[in-house]
C-alpha cells in the first residue's frame, strides 16, 4: 500500500451516513477552528497536531510548515501509521485485511482508487488525502508511535480469541463494500482507539526526548491527555489557535 492508505482513518466512521456536501461542512468546521495542543510537564513538551486525514492542500501544507519548523526547532516526530510489517507475504497481508475489516468494517485505504468502493462519499473533489509527503513526515527519520495493523489484529485474537473468516470475508475483495457482519462499536474501539492509545503513551512516557510532535487523528488526542495525566499529574494541557491561510 502507498503512504497515503497507512494512516488509520476515523471518517468513515465519522461520515459513513453523510454525502459529500455533509463531508465537506465537517471538514470546513474543523478547519475553521483549529487547534493543537501543548502538554508540558517540568521538563518535557508534547506538542498534539491533531490530524483529520482527508482535507484540502492548503490545510496539509499548514501542517506541513509546522512540522518543519517545530523539527527545526529540535522536536522529535512521532506519527500514525497501521501499515501492516514488510515481511508479510500478500496471502498474509491479504488475511490480515480481512480479519481486521470483520471486526471494524472497512479496510484502511486510499479514497480515492479505484479498487476503494468503501466510502464513495468521501471521494470529495478538490480535496486530498492525507500522507508522509504532504504532512511533512520522514519515515526515515520520525518515529513510528503506532502498531502495524497485523499486530492490532494479533492483540485483538490473544484478548477475545481468533477471528474466524466467513465465506462472505473471503469472497468480498479488499476495497469492497464490506456487508457480511456488521461492524461492532466495543471492538472498533478496542482495535483503533483503546490498543494504540496505550501505545502512544508507552513511546511518550518511554522516551527521554524533551520535545515531541505528535501527528495524530484528532480522536486520539482526548485519550492521550487523560492517560498522561493519570500517569503524573503534572502534565499540564493548554490549547493554541492555528490559523490556516
Amino acid at each position: 500500500m502507498r503512504n497515503k492508505v497507512v494512516i488509520l482513518c476515523m471518517l468513515p466512521v465519522i461520515f459513513f451516513s453523510c454525502g459529500k456536501l455533509a463531508t465537506k461542512f465537517i471538514v470546513s468546521v474543523h478547519n475553521n477552528s483549529f487547534l493543537y495542543s501543548k502538554i508540558t510537564n517540568a521538563d518535557r513538551e508534547v506538542i498534539y497536531l491533531p490530524m483529520i486525514h482527508l482535507n484540502k492542500r492548503e490545510y496539509y501544507q499548514m501542517i506541513k510548515h509546522k512540522v518543519d519548523s517545530l523539527r527545526n526547532a529540535g522536536y522529535k516526530v512521532f506519527y500514525e501509521s497501521v501499515a501492516v510489517s514488510p515481511a508479510l507475504d500478500k496471502t498474509a497481508r491479504e488475511t490480515v485485511y480481512r480479519k481486521f475489516r470483520n471486526r471494524v468494517g472497512f479496510v484502511p485505504m486510499d479514497y480515492f482508487s479505484d479498487k476503494n468502493s468503501q466510502h464513495p462519499q468521501l471521494k470529495v473533489r478538490n480535496y486530498i488525502m492525507q500522507d508522509f509527503e504532504n504532512t511533512g513526515i520522514k519515515p526515515d527519520k520520525d518515529r513510528r508511535a503506532d502498531l502495524p495493523m497485523d499486530s492490532l489484529v494479533l492483540l485483538y485474537e490473544k484478548r477475545f480469541g481468533e477471528i474466524l473468516l466467513t465465506d462472505c470475508d473471503r469472497k468480498t475483495e479488499i476495497g469492497h463494500k464490506y456487508k457480511c457482519r456488521p461492524a461492532d462499536r466495543e471492538d472498533y474501539n478496542f482495535i483503533v482507539r483503546k490498543i494504540r492509545d496505550e501505545h502512544l503513551l508507552h513511546a511518550i512516557l518511554s522516551s527521554k526526548l524533551p520535545k515531541i510532535v505528535v501527528l495524530f487523528g484528532q480522536e486520539h488526542e482526548k485519550a492521550l491527555k487523560a492517560n498522561l495525566q493519570l500517569a503524573d499529574h503534572s502534565w499540564k494541557w493548554s490549547y493554541h489557535y492555528q490559523k490556516i491561510p
